[in-house]
Parts: C-alpha cells; sequence; structure tokens
C-alpha cells in the first residue's frame, strides 16, 4: 500500500485535505470537509470514515458530497 501512495502523490503533489468537523462515537471517527488536487481548482467535498482497531486505522473510507444536495 505504501508503494500507491507514494505514486499518488507523485501524480497529485499538490492534492490536500482539510476536514471542517471530526467526531468519534466509539471507534468510528468522521470526518467533514473536502479535498482539493491542485491549487486553484475548486475543491471536491467529501466525508471520510475511519474505523479504529487496537488503535490502529482498520477500515478507511472515502465518500463523495454532492455539492448541490
Amino acid at each position: 500500500m505504501t508503494e500507491a501512495w507514494v505514486r499518488f502523490f507523485e501524480l497529485f503533489p499538490e492534492y490536500r485535505n482539510s476536514f471542517m468537523r471530526v467526531e468519534s462515537n466509539g471507534n468510528l471517527v468522521i470526518l467533514c470537509g473536502y479535498a482539493t488536487w491542485k491549487k486553484g481548482e475548486a475543491p471536491d467535498p467529501a466525508i471520510w470514515t475511519a474505523k479504529i482497531e487496537d488503535g490502529l486505522v482498520a477500515d478507511w473510507r472515502i465518500y463523495e458530497v454532492c455539492p448541490s444536495c
């Protein structure tokens, strides 16, 4: 997986996640915000979730948010 992330950031060196809201409930963490792929481009709203097991991220998901919804 590390090699895949290295390649991702080679392809998208300006990629950033900005989290506007972070909440947790038990072992579930929910993050709301947006991703930017390149400076000056419109951001992509998203929701990220993480399930934590034994102090580590066991599951990480990204959900696209429809900006007009």
